[in-house]
């Protein structure tokens, strides 16, 4: 699920960029890294949410509640809620 074309899209940079929330569920579900930047712009997928199309609230709101759980991000330190590293 993270693989990456020779721009570094995955699959879920394209998921996002299209606003196609079931499928942006079913690959962050998967495992897919919702961190992974492209090359060109490094942007993340979350930052690939088009905002003149349909369904960009709840893509946007879906992957921002992922960027959530994943872990708290302050001053370029990512805290993980709950995970605890030796």
């Amino acid at each position: 699920v993270n693989a990456q074309d020779s721009d570094g899209w995955t699959p879920l940079h394209c998921a996002a960029s299209c606003n196609n929330l079931p499928m942006v569920k079913l690959l962050v579900e998967s495992g897919a890294c919702i961190f992974a930047q492209t090359l060109s712009d490094l942007e993340t997928p979350i930052e690939k949410c088009e905002e003149d199309e349909d369904g960009y609230e709840g893509c946007q709101l879906y992957l921002h509640a992922a960027h959530i759980n994943a872990g708290v991000v302050n001053d370029a330190k990512v805290i993980f809620d709950g995970m605890h590293l030796s």
